[in-house]
């Protein structure tokens, strides 16, 4: 054990064999940075309880050859240590093959003191900088986001900066004026919380024109969120999401980490050319991002982000109108707290109520869909009536990777409906298939997609077409011994040419 300043222990280290120190000495540097205040040190700082710490580290020169077999690289090569029991917090992470290694974020618990910062493994004479990092004896005091944006609105301020820090959010955040802003200092640095039994949205833009809201973290308390779903599915309000955007027109809504929302992560009603772009959206009870505009607005993209963890669908348009879905990651639909008991479990949707609507001129293209215990993507109307008008129209998908899913693409009541250079690979279910279109469905094309990596012992085929008319062409089935290609209606169905092995 090393001792260091007032008593702090900031070090120990093991015995390597001689061998290992053959390399010149390693000049080590570490910064440590204070999410939760902004405050970043290389030798000193201040942390309160439940602060959020990162550690980043720095060896030179950089090992050789690349870890983990290099001579300043080990299991554990930084280190926090509580000095009260000695043992560490969190997971210590070894340096790379550059050298360069960030660890955290780590939560500092009570009854810690104080701690030091260490590299493990190398001997002493190459240790060349160590954090010291003193905790506070109690947190610091939790402001409250509402009151300070409702105090900004009411003095007339039109950009309002919320800096690095925790925030309360003791009531829903509301925007009802054009051209305001609303940003903090990155997705880890201003937190904001949603107060315990709020049921409310934490942020919500109403009939707030070019509105921006950007670098924040919002957290929507999921857990101490009780709520009791309506007695009949899809019916009363929605209320309980991350940001809210409604009847609005040229909004923006980038580089926020959205998480543990009770109901969706972003949810963009009735909006006209509003953009959701580079946000994280983590574990929303019911879907991850919700476009939905039948009754007005069009032109809204959702363009960058990653959806991961939900319960029903990570990315879904309802009833929605003229927009497009580009260049996401969705993945980890899996959860089970599905606010409206559905659990639906999938990737992307075009969907809508089913009261003679449905989604309309709509584009997914170029998005990464993963981990889904259900399909990778669904284009239908939720009721399967008979409804000429209940259909979707012209929905374009191309471009995307499903892996690892229990399906790939099902249609329903589709006309219009365009699926086109598509990877489908690890598909995990037997029983359902990979390529599903049933029966009310017209101009359906489906042309130039992959499909492999699927199951031995498939109950159905791998594609199935139920419709009466169609084209399915120019496709590569690794079928693995399945049942490639089933068609209901052989004279109605463009089915070659195709590649099958």
């Amino acid at each position: 054990m090393i001792l260091s300043g007032a008593g702090l222990l900031v070090g120990r280290f093991f015995e390597l064999p001689i061998e290992a120190y053959a390399q010149s000495e390693a000049n080590l540097t570490i910064q440590v940075l204070n999410e939760s205040t902004g405050e970043s040190s290389s030798s000193n700082i201040v942390a309160n309880i439940g602060d959020s710490i990162i550690v980043y580290g720095i060896i030179t020169p950089a090992p050789s050859p690349a870890y983990p077999s290099a001579n300043y690289c080990c299991d554990h090569c930084i280190s926090i240590i509580n000095p009260n029991n000695q043992t560490q917090l969190g997971t210590p992470i070894g340096l790379g093959a550059n050298g360069l290694t960030i660890w955290g974020p780590v939560k500092i618990p009570s009854g810690v003191p104080s701690f030091g910062i260490q590299l493990e493994h190398i001997p002493s004479n190459t240790l060349s900088n160590v954090v010291s990092v003193t905790v506070s004896t109690s947190p610091a005091p939790i402001r409250d986001a509402y009151q300070i944006v409702s105090e900004g609105l009411a003095a007339g301020q039109t950009s309002i900066h919320l800096p690095t820090g925790n925030y309360s959010v003791s009531k829903r955040i509301v925007i009802s004026r054009p051209n305001v802003e609303i940003y903090g200092d990155g997705q880890r640095a201003t937190v904001l919380r949603l107060n315990d039994s709020l049921l409310q949205d934490v942020l919500s833009f109403e009939r707030a024109d070019f509105f921006h809201v950007h670098d924040l973290q919002l957290d929507g308390n999921r857990q101490n969120q009780i709520y009791t779903p309506p007695s009949t599915r899809y019916a009363g309000p929605v209320v309980i999401n991350g940001i809210d955007a409604w009847n609005c027109s040229n909004g923006l809504i980038e580089n926020c980490y959205i998480h543990d929302c009770r109901v969706f992560g972003i949810s963009l009603g009735l909006c006209t050319n509003c953009q959701v772009l580079n946000n994280y959206v983590q574990n929303s009870d019911a879907n991850g991002i919700t476009i939905s505009n039948k009754d007005g607005g069009e032109g809204c993209l959702v363009s960058g982000n990653v959806v991961d963890g939900a319960s029903d669908v990570g990315i879904t348009g309802w009833d929605a109108m003229n927009y497009t879905v580009q260049n996401n990651t969705v993945k980890n639909i899996i959860m089970n707290s599905s606010p409206f008991d559905q659990n639906s479990h999938v990737g992307i949707m075009a969907e809508g109520p089913g009261n003679g609507t449905g989604c309309k001129n709509c584009i997914y293209s170029g998005n990464i869909i993963s981990n889904v215990l259900g399909a990778g993507m669904i284009s239908a109307p939720a009721s399967r009536q008979n409804d000429p008008k209940n259909q979707n129209q012209n929905i374009l998908f191309d471009d995307n990777k499903i892996s690892d899913c229990q399906s790939g693409i099902e249609l329903d009541h589709n006309v219009g409906f365009t699926a086109t250079n598509n990877v489908i690979d690890g598909i995990f279910d037997d029983t359902v298939g990979v390529i599903i279109v049933r029966d009310d469905c017209i101009n359906v094309i489906i042309e130039s997609n992959l499909i492999e990596g699927l199951p031995l012992f498939m109950k159905r085929a791998v594609v199935q077409l139920y419709s009466q008319t169609g084209a399915f062409e120019n496709n590569t089935i690794y079928a693995n011994g399945n049942q490639a290609l089933y068609v209901k209606y052989p004279t109605g169905w463009t089915s070659t040419p195709n590649t099958i092995s």
